[in-house]
């Protein structure tokens, strides 16, 4: 893994910082990709999130912040948020995802600030590492070793800057449940820091991005960046 370039701490889109731990709900809606007819207003608030399977494979959100569309301030949210999915034993607000896609996790959102349901823009695995990639990688100060073994393979991530390429971030995100929370809150705002400034390559052809938008409300978002 390489250092310097590619995705660096978001600069020149002024976003405010902020990690929430709190207990979180969800409601199981369908999830669809990309939908011809969406949200033609864009909502006040909109959940960003990346998805990639945790280490037992199931897909689970790692990264999930929120996007206040007037504003433009991002709030971070710690993935291992202690919450309670009716019907099951998961209770991290990552594990929210499978039970309802986005708007699972746009209704846990809602439930933590107890507004209306956000929009919700989530880059599933392939997306997120070919968006990645294509940004030359993502750049991380690892606030100490990383190591993760897949069955067959281990990664090994230094402490320290290093340059992560897609896939390597998603297995660097599984690492990272075991950090300490604040260690973790620092991951959770540079990786969010990433996904705003790989957002401005969505559009509407663009593959592996589920989201209740409508293609204007979408190019609305990336304008409030």
């Amino acid at each position: 893994m390489g250092r310097g370039g590619g995705l660096w701490r978001a600069a020149g889109w002024g976003a405010a910082f902020a990690v929430l731990l709190a207990g979180v709900g969800l409601a199981a809606v369908l999830v669809l990709d990309i939908p011809a007819t969406g949200r033609d207003t864009l909502p006040a608030t909109v959940v960003l999130a990346v998805a990639c399977p945790g280490e037992d494979g199931t897909v689970e959100t790692p990264v999930v912040a929120a996007v206040d569309t007037a504003s433009g301030e991002l709030t971070v949210y710690d993935p291992m948020t202690e919450l309670t999915i009716p019907g099951t034993t998961y209770d991290r607000l990552r594990d929210a995802y499978p039970f309802g896609g986005g708007a699972a996790v746009a209704a846990a959102v809602a439930r933590l600030e107890g507004g209306p349901a956000p929009g919700y823009v989530v880059f599933e695995r392939d997306a997120w590492v070919a968006a990645v990639d294509a940004a030359g990688g993502l750049a991380l100060d690892s606030p100490r070793p990383v190591d993760v073994f897949t069955g067959e393979r281990l990664f090994s991530f230094p402490r320290g800057e290093q340059v992560l390429s897609g896939a390597e971030t998603c297995e660097y995100l599984k690492g990272a449940a075991y950090l300490t929370d604040t260690e973790r809150e620092r991951i959770a705002v540079q990786f969010a820091e990433a996904l705003v400034a790989v957002m401005a390559d969505v559009g509407p052809d663009t593959s592996g991005i589920a989201t209740d938008l409508s293609d204007q409300a979408l190019v609305a978002l990336q304008g409030r960046f």
